[in-house]
């Protein structure tokens, strides 16, 4: 019996996955209307080195995540890179809430106004722009206040 290989299309692939890698840029074209969308409660936006779940930063991230009933299952980890923009990950992914660390929104391409850890409402969205996770650490007043905003979009149940 000759031996059959079953080769999915990409929209079979984008749909088991759920993820594309993409060069960020201006130039690049906008994603055609019929490519799947990731779903996640949370979008982080995090230098790749802090986001490694053995270092003492992943694990920081990791217990907040927890804390608000999340983990990073229902999450979208994101390296931090020059050109990434927050238009094209908004078109990547439904997300409740943008959460990045070491990043302003100026390095998103976003031109509003906030405060670092605090929570700021972008169309229709959550944004937490905080500083790394190794100088939040460090900053007791910086981890209440992301805190707060933290339980302001995932309130906990009970």
């Amino acid at each position: 019996m000759k031996e059959r290989i079953i080769q999915p299309d990409q929209k079979a692939l984008q749909t088991l996955f759920q993820e594309r890698l993409y060069r960020f840029s201006e130039q690049e074209p906008a994603m055609p209307s019929d490519t799947v969308k990731s779903t996640q409660k949370a979008l982080i936006v995090v230098a790749i080195t802090e986001a490694d779940p053995k270092s003492a930063e992943g694990q920081m991230l990791d217990r907040m995540l927890s804390a608000v009933g999340l983990d990073r299952s229902g999450c979208r980890m994101v390296e931090g890179q020059s050109g990434l923009l927050y238009r094209r990950l908004e078109s990547e992914t439904t997300f409740e809430l943008l959460l990045a660390f070491g990043y302003r929104a100026e390095d998103l391409g976003l031109q509003i106004l906030f405060r670092q850890c605090e929570r700021v409402q972008f169309r229709g969205r959550n944004l937490i722009f905080c500083p790394s996770l190794a100088e939040l650490a460090q900053n007791q007043l910086a981890k209440k206040t992301l805190w707060e905003s933290l339980k302001s979009v995932f309130p906990p149940a009970g």
